[in-house]
């Protein structure tokens, strides 16, 4: 998932997810966070439908409110492309306030940020996304994003120098990334009159 491989990771995970299935129901067992990541690739892939079924499940044996709520910010990536930005993030703020994992944490900044950039809120979205490589720098798969969302937010504000100074440390610290080669092609547009 962290290389944007989401088909990749749904074949490795799916065999775990399988295994753990006859323990789900047993505190401590590994299912609910092998089944966390089969949601991130299912959502990935945008397969919401298979994320949603599997999400619910995972709320009803977790036993750990945090593995609750990744699942639901997980989700909310979903709820943004259906342009649901409302929900998304209600969802976010939630986690945001009731949680203390910084993974968690991350997750639903950076989609706090995407849901505002739909609604059009570029301040409170830059804000989000800022949230990310500020405060849970340690949590890598979150920065390339929240680089390239703070970036476009900055455009949007009319502050080309750091939406261009943004967009650069993305392609300098991640030049493998999608995101980098999303940056490149932003950097362009603001090149052209």
């Amino acid at each position: 998932l962290g290389q944007r491989q989401p088909e990749k990771a749904l074949a490795e995970i799916e065999p775990v997810v399988a295994y753990y299935a006859a323990f789900k129901d047993v505190p401590g067992a590994w299912w609910s966070q092998a089944a966390l990541i089969k949601v991130s690739a299912l959502t990935a892939l945008r397969r919401d439908g298979a994320a949603e079924a599997l999400a619910e499940q995972i709320q009803k044996t977790a036993t750990d409110p945090n593995t609750a709520r990744a699942v639901q910010v997980r989700l909310s990536g979903g709820l943004i492309r259906k342009k649901d930005f409302e929900k998304a993030i209600a969802i976010c703020n939630a986690a945001i306030t009731e949680s203390n994992d910084p993974e968690v944490l991350a997750d639903a900044w950076l989609h706090k940020g995407d849901a505002l950039s739909g609604l059009k809120e570029w301040d409170e979205a830059l804000l989000a996304y800022l949230h990310v490589p500020v405060f849970y720098v340690d949590q890598s798969n979150y920065l390339p994003p929240a680089l390239l969302g703070s970036g476009r937010a900055y455009w949007r504000l009319d502050d080309a120098a750091r939406a261009k100074r943004s967009l650069n440390n993305l392609i300098t610290a991640y030049p493998n990334s999608p995101e980098a080669a999303a940056a490149q092609t932003e950097l362009k547009k603001m090149q052209t009159p």
